[in-house]
Formats: C-alpha cells, structure tokens, sequence
C-alpha cells in the first residue's frame, strides 16, 4: 500500500495546541478584487474589498499548488487533497483541473480531490478525521470515500455581530431590528444560509448551544471545534457546551484572517459532526 499525504489550503483553522497533527503541506490560497489578481493580498484588505461591494474569487494559487503537489507525486507518495467549500471559493475546482493534469503526467500515481463543503474550523476538522482514517491503516481510496460521507454530517454554525459583508455577498438582507441576531450555517451545498433569527445576544447564545447539543453525533466524534473573533461569546458557548453535554471534547481556535474575510473579524463558529446537513 503506498503511503499518502493529505494537503489542505491556508482557509483551514487548526485547534490551539494540535501542531502536532496539522498537515505538512499547506496550498496557498491566492484574492481576485474586481478582476485584479493578488497573489500575497492580505486578507484583511479583501474583508475592507467585500465589504464595499467589490467583487472577489478565491482559489488556491495555481503555479504553486501544482509545484507542491507535483513534488509529493514525485516522491513516490500519493495525494489526497481537501479544498475549501466549492460554493465559497474556486479552489476546488482549481485544484481539480490541476490534479488531473498530473494525473496523467504520474499515471502510477493517485490523486483524490474533496471538496469539503467546509470552511475554517469544519475545513481543519474534515483534515484532523482523516488523519484519524489514516493513522487506523485505511487506504488512500478508503479515506478518499469515508470523507466523501463526513463531509456531509460536517456542520459549521456561526454568528457574528457584522452582518455588512454578508449583507454585501447578498445572504442577508440588512435590517433596521435592534438586537436581531441571526444564526449562520453551511448548507449540504457548502453555501452560507441563515438557520435562524434570534432577537438578543443571550438568546442567540443559548440557541447555538441548544442547536449543536441537539444535532450533534458525539458517537461519530466528540470533539467540537469552535473558532472565534469574539473570544467572549466563544467562552461564553463552550462553558454552556461542557455543561450541557461534558463527554463533549471542546477546542478553541483563533479565527484567522481568510475565514474572516467570508464572515467577518468578529464571528464565532461551532464546527461538529452530527446529523446529515441541511439545505439552507
């Protein structure tokens, strides 16, 4: 059985403190603004970009993402790559088209390409199951399958207190309400979608806790991942989580500044697995 390695883009976010399991190889992830490619753009200016209504793509950079992959195909490996949710960024399908031009310079070779529906915190958790997959003795096309299934059981559930760039991308309509929060989550599509609107920010809370100890498949896996801007609301959702459910293994992660560019500085999301996605 040859050995394989599993490659993600810079979108993922990893739990504080699990270096030890984050992959080796990471594709970066290259900002188009109004037609204007940008290789090393930083992040925080295509938040400002979103938020004036200028039009952006995403994708992983494509020179170097095949010069990476190509030197693992040439190392004797195979690959297996998790790309950004496709209804969020062109990665996937950059990363497709690139896989199978290499597939038939190494035909020797195997490549898989997942798209995980995912983004941040779920993108880094679909990565850290299948590690898991390949630390038990599965194969490239076993795991390649078994993410196929997870993926779909992958829930990201956020909310944030600026809707504007959301409002911008057309998910939302702005609203005039005081104190109306709405409940974000990662349709079966990978597309964002409102699940709910919840008027106060104590009840937004406690809603995101009933919601996740609701869906939730702790069988499936325990580990909750939720990623934040507003490090008090994070806090404030793990502590009602452990109480309500403490066989839960709750992780922090900082939010970085791609995820943001997609929902904002000051979001906090909840990333499990549990019941088969919804359509938003």
């Amino acid at each position: 059985m040859a050995e394989f390695e599993i490659v993600i883009d810079n979108i993922a976010v990893f739990a504080d403190g699990e270096n030890d399991v984050q992959p080796s190889a990471i594709a970066p992830i290259s900002f188009s603004i109004d037609g204007k490619n940008l290789k090393d753009c930083d992040p925080e200016t295509v938040l400002e970009a979103r938020k004036a209504g200028k039009r952006i793509r995403t994708q992983v950079e494509p020179k170097d993402t095949t010069l990476l992959l190509e030197g693992i195909l040439k190392s004797g490996k195979d690959v297996i790559f998790i790309s950004v949710s496709s209804a969020l960024s062109e990665s996937f399908h950059t990363a497709d088209y690139i896989a199978k031009g290499l597939a038939i310079k190494f035909p020797e070779r195997k490549i898989f390409v997942v798209d995980s529906l995912a983004c941040g915190g779920s993108e880094g958790l679909l990565f850290l199951h299948a590690k898991k997959l390949q630390n038990a003795g599965l194969d490239i096309e076993e795991v390649a399958e078994e993410l196929e299934y997870a993926k779909n059981v992958l829930h990201h559930t956020f909310i944030t207190d600026d809707t504007s760039t959301l409002a911008h991308d057309g998910i939302i309509a702005q609203t005039s309400v005081v104190n109306l929060v709405p409940i974000f989550e990662l349709s079966k599509d990978g597309q964002i979608g409102v699940l709910q609107k919840v008027m106060g920010k104590k009840k937004v809370l406690a809603d995101v806790t009933k919601y996740v100890t609701n869906t939730i498949n702790d069988n499936f896996c325990s580990t909750v991942v939720i990623t934040y801007g507003n490090e008090e609301w994070a806090k404030k959702i793990a502590d009602d989580l452990a109480e309500q459910a403490p066989a839960l293994n709750i992780k922090f992660a900082k939010a970085n500044a791609y995820t943001s560019s997609y929902i904002g500085s000051h979001a906090v999301s909840v990333c499990f697995f549990g019941e088969n996605r919804k359509r938003a």
